[in-house]
């Protein structure tokens, strides 16, 4: 008799086999030691600038696109994603792994963000995880 056949003649069997495997499976999964998963940080920076009372067209034409064009030079920046609203602009910069944020962050610095923007009240603030 071949294993199809007792299959199809013993259903009942072939489904409790079947339970007892995936709760075997899901139960060796919930026991993994947490250490067998590394600890891995996404590096990301971001910068954010408000610009009180200007709609979210001011704010893309005269901060977002300025702050894109020198922050898109940064050494070991994998992806630039901007969002700009109605008297704010956010920026998110993420960086390959192992690129040291210190450095990347004083990088930033270094480019004079200020210096950049048209004339306004602007706040720039920049914050990373690492």
């Amino acid at each position: 008799m071949t294993l199809s056949e007792t299959a199809v003649k013993k259903p009942v069997t072939t489904i409790l086999i079947f339970f007892i495997l995936i709760v075997l499976g899901i139960y060796c999964t919930l026991q993994l030691p947490m250490d067998m998963f590394p600890n891995m940080d996404i590096p990301y920076m971001l910068v954010m600038t408000s610009y009180p009372n200007a709609g979210p067209e001011e704010v893309e034409q005269s901060l977002t696109r300025t702050l894109e064009s020198s922050l898109s030079g940064i050494s070991g920046l994998k992806k630039l994603q901007s969002q700009s609203s109605a008297g704010q602009s956010l920026i998110i910069l993420e960086f390959n792994y192992g690129t040291n944020l210190d450095s990347a962050a004083n990088e930033i610095r270094q480019n004079r963000l200020g210096a950049r923007l048209p004339a306004g009240r602007f706040q720039v603030a920049c914050d990373y995880q690492g």
